[in-house]
């Protein structure tokens, strides 16, 4: 069968209408391999700096739970120290009690320097460990 020539003249003219066929891999656009890179290279950046980040911050706390260990309590928070019978009287024989805390009873008393300045006293209890948990409580106050 063969075609007429008014056929065939008008499926060239129907074809050339389309647009030519593109290619749209990263093979042949450097603008997406481009983008596709830097994505890529963001990525791994942002990556790193969380991971150095947190084993900089791991190691900075390491180092500062390791600072208490070997302290004197007294040196750090610079605590003075009462004798019972000294403290009993601060405190009215402890007959004021402001609360009770995981280390001890607190009670109402005032410093023996006569200026009559209101404290806190709490009396510990028997603790376990080297006093770090008790350094936490008078430093958070």
């Amino acid at each position: 069968m063969s075609k007429s020539p008014t056929t065939e003249s008008s499926l060239i003219n129907e074809t050339r209408g389309l647009p030519k066929k593109t290619t749209t891999g990263a093979k042949h656009n450097p603008a997406l391999k481009l983008k596709v890179i830097l994505g890529i290279s963001t990525a791994l950046l942002v990556m790193i700096t969380i991971v150095a980040s947190t084993i900089v911050l791991r190691a900075k706390n390491a180092r500062r739970k390791s600072d208490w260990s070997g302290k004197n309590i007294e040196a750090i928070v610079m605590l003075k120290r009462y004798s019972y019978a000294k403290v009993k009287k601060m405190t009215n024989s402890f007959s004021h009690v402001l609360g009770k805390g995981g280390f001890g009873t607190v009670y109402k008393g005032k410093l023996p320097d006569g200026s009559g300045t209101d404290v806190a006293v709490k009396i510990l209890k028997d603790s376990k460990g080297n006093g770090e948990e008790f350094i936490n409580e008078v430093l958070s106050c």
